[in-house]
């Protein structure tokens, strides 16, 4: 009989592993972390661009190749993927799935209810609901509370989402919120000198696709600079809408006031974000942006950054009623604007929101917590 650190676990992503680059993978590469502390033998599912460096090498690795969710075609690429991962499970042994995302779990719950096995599916958020389709968007959906219900245990990374899921009939669900490595955000934290700044640096981190809204930040700052032009943003990330927001700044004639970077390798972000003043989140409202929390969120707050976020059910969550940031309303660039200038003349006001900050991200967004939170719940189903 298998004991508990035995049992064959598969943790399966559609996000790309290694080189970390997104929330998402950010996720699973902790959880695996976690997992071989605990367990013996562990594979794992997902796309790779790289192993070198992954500190996994010796573990059992399916690649799905060098997935790219900036792609136009992602949504193709993500049903070769479910097929990819069907058979895989099908012709492989396990006791226990670990499955991230709708992509994983929908096949792993498939192939799981075939062999008598057992499901953990981990939502960061509804991902069809950030579907330019409308009908991906209401079959997904239906689809992704079809696996929760019917998964051994549902993670929901909000208490937002989880409400949505219990909604729609969901059984076993917990929270767990995504993390941060506080002791590398520690160092440059502690470095950051934050009040009486006269010249301020706002930095957007992360997707630059339709539903993350980052098209609203160069109207808001055509604002801002007509009441205080010594400000300069910092966008760091790609995607879909990245041709288009640089356009709208050259159009704006804001070029002086804008820096584009690449994306950047999940370790080196502490660092650039110490170099920052305020962190911007710009969602606009989707079935799936509303009900999550963000990476860069923690990630700001992790750095000491006052965050200005969108008033939706997650942020709210996430930021709270205006302690470790402040709310703007949804879509709204003249409101980002009046946000942006409230902090800029607000400098009084950053040390409490950052002390507000540190001790959510210390009780709530820890990785090495977090983690063990989900691989506790692998264990024990």
């Amino acid at each position: 009989m298998k004991t508990k650190n035995n049992i064959i676990v598969f943790v399966i992503s559609h996000d790309i592993f290694w080189p970390l680059k997104g929330g998402g993978g950010v996720r699973v590469y902790w959880v695996v972390n976690s997992l071989i502390k605990k367990i013996k033998n562990i594979k794992i599912i997902a796309p790779f661009s790289t192993y070198e460096g992954s500190g996994f090498e010796k573990l059992k690795i399916f690649s799905l190749g060098k997935a790219d969710r900036f792609n136009k075609n992602k949504e193709f690429r993500y049903i070769i993927q479910m097929f990819q991962i069907f058979f895989i499970l099908l012709f492989n042994k396990f006791d226990v799935i670990y499955a991230h995302n709708i992509v994983a779990a929908l096949p792993s719950l498939l192939v799981a209810k075939l062999k008598r096995k057992k499901v953990v599916f981990d939502m960061d958020d509804i991902l069809t609901g950030l579907s330019g389709s409308k009908i991906v968007r209401k079959i997904g959906e239906s689809i992704e509370f079809f696996v929760a219900r019917n998964a051994n245990v549902t993670i929901a990374m909000s208490d937002a989402l989880k409400k949505e899921l219990e909604k729609h009939g969901a059984k076993n669900v917990v929270k767990i919120f995504h993390g941060v490595d506080i002791e590398r955000f520690k160092q440059y934290r502690e470095r950051k000198i934050l009040a009486n700044k006269k010249t301020i640096n706002l930095v957007y981190m992360g997707g630059i696709e339709k539903h993350d809204g980052a098209i609203l930040i160069p109207s808001a700052i055509k604002m801002v600079i007509t009441k205080y032009k010594k400000v300069h943003v910092n966008i760091l990330g790609q995607g879909s809408q990245l041709e288009q927001l640089k356009n709208k700044v050259k159009k704006l004639k804001l070029d002086k006031y804008f820096t584009f970077f690449p994306w950047m390798e999940q370790k080196k972000t502490p660092e650039f974000l110490s170099k920052q003043d305020i962190g911007l989140v710009t969602h606009f409202k989707t079935p799936a942006t509303d009900i999550c929390l963000v990476l860069k969120g923690l990630e700001y707050m992790a750095c000491g950054l006052p965050v200005i976020a969108p008033d939706l059910l997650g942020m709210k969550e996430e930021i709270g009623d205006n302690d470790r940031g402040v709310l703007f309303k949804t879509g709204n660039y003249k409101d980002l604007a009046n946000k942006i200038l409230f902090l800029i003349n607000s400098q009084k006001l950053w040390p409490k929101i950052r002390s507000n900050a540190n001790t959510f991200i210390n009780e709530n967004a820890n990785w090495q917590k977090n983690a063990e939170k989900i691989t506790q719940t692998c264990i024990k189903i």
